[in-house]
């Protein structure tokens, strides 16, 4: 039994008002707020990613030789198309992307085996269509996670640079959502 914080009196368990005074009985923190288990850590209506490691993914983006940065925008479409529809058309082009690095790359081994001056035209290009799209992307993904992080009144903390998410891109953006994920904003998917 607790005590009336107005009169005094003892008040019942489960008791929303006290029985002589009328005061309404105030619940201590831990019975107003549900407790928090690990079962229980889900967000609702919030997209799942997963928790990478940014240093693995360096390591990734540099063993394939940039296709990691593509694939990484591409594999997390549906997770992006619950962010924001309009990350979500970003993001799907990704599919196509992965197929022209993957060209790319093929080229830039065969200009190293016969230099000619028309291949490496159009591997340049290819080159500057390429990561005009990751910028984009980049751009478009932290504009998303902010507005959401907005939305559910801590946009403060996860507004984000447009300068280090262009610079870093996909890195910038999985550490974002790492934190995101930590601050239980974002569900994570095992």
């Amino acid at each position: 039994m607790a005590g009336c914080v107005k009169c005094g009196a003892d008040i019942p368990m489960g008791a929303t008002k006290c029985e002589y005074c009328g005061a309404v009985v105030e619940l201590p923190k831990a019975a107003r707020e549900p407790e928090l288990s690990s079962a229980s850590s889900v967000t609702v209506n919030a997209p799942r990613f997963k928790v990478v490691s940014v240093g693995l993914m360096v390591v990734l983006a540099l063993i394939t030789l940039g296709v990691y940065i593509s694939a990484w925008f591409f594999v997390r479409r549906k997770a992006f198309s619950e962010l924001s529809p309009k990350v979500a058309k970003v993001s799907s082009i990704f599919g196509g992307i992965l197929g022209i690095q993957i060209f790319y790359i093929l080229g830039l081994f065969g200009y190293l085996g016969n230099p000619d001056g028309e291949l490496l035209n159009t591997i340049s290009l290819l080159s500057y269509v390429l990561w005009g799209a990751v910028i984009y992307a980049s751009i478009t993904v932290r504009a998303a996670l902010a507005d959401f992080a907005e939305a559910r009144g801590r946009g403060g903390e996860f507004a984000g640079s447009v300068l280090w998410a262009v610079v870093f891109n996909s890195f910038y953006l999985q550490l974002q959502i790492n934190r995101m994920i930590d601050a239980r904003l974002l569900n994570r998917a095992f």
